[in-house]
């Protein structure tokens, strides 16, 4: 734990080396962002049975946890500071029968959004965003909401890091209707 709250400062302390008019960029119209989220991060599941899980990198080929799993991301400002966007994820795991049980676990998820930025300094801001998500993993589906309460901060004028608690909340599927609480989700992003 003491390492994540280092990795945060960290981050925090080396986004704000941007100079004035640098970071200017996320956020003003036109602007796409394309990212990685939830590279990383410490969970909260329940899908049935309570569990914790540490993520560093992709959830687990051999046990999927859709609401944890590494996302491609891409989002448009279409107004100042409104943007519209969504996450994408894949897996794809064909292995032969373990004792009996398949070793299978191919799936996607879609999670379309919508997202504010509210700068707070050149190159750092709270960028809140909402949705609802769609996964389906072999027999398992579900349909879900998403909010995401992500900070930024800019690491270079296009580049930067997303940091923040996550929560997921499965609605209706096939999927035991899972929750999961992200304490707290590292992931990436560039914008154009």
């Amino acid at each position: 734990m003491k390492n994540l709250w280092l990795i945060t400062l960290v981050s925090a302390a080396v986004s704000s080396v941007c100079t004035q008019g640098q970071c200017e960029e996320l956020g003003q119209q036109g602007v796409t962002s394309l990212g990685a989220d939830r590279l990383s991060g410490l969970y909260m599941v329940n899908t049935g049975n309570r569990a914790m899980q540490l993520g560093v990198g992709a959830a687990p080929v051999f046990a999927p946890q859709p609401y944890t799993s590494t996302r491609f991301a891409i989002d448009h400002f279409i107004s100042p500071s409104l943007s519209l966007g969504g996450t994408l994820a894949f897996w794809l795991k064909n292995g032969p029968d373990i004792e009996g049980r398949r070793n299978r676990a191919n799936g996607y998820l879609v999670a379309p959004r919508v997202g504010y930025v509210l700068p707070i300094t050149d190159g750092f801001g709270f960028w809140p965003r909402g949705g609802f998500n769609f996964w389906d993993l072999e027999v398992d589906d579900e349909f879900g909401i998403t909010a995401e309460a992500t900070f930024y901060g800019a690491l270079t004028n296009s580049f930067g890091l997303t940091f923040g608690p996550t929560a997921d909340l499965g609605i209706v599927g096939e999927g035991n209707e899972g929750v999961a609480w992200g304490l707290i989700s590292f992931g990436l992003l560039g914008w154009l």
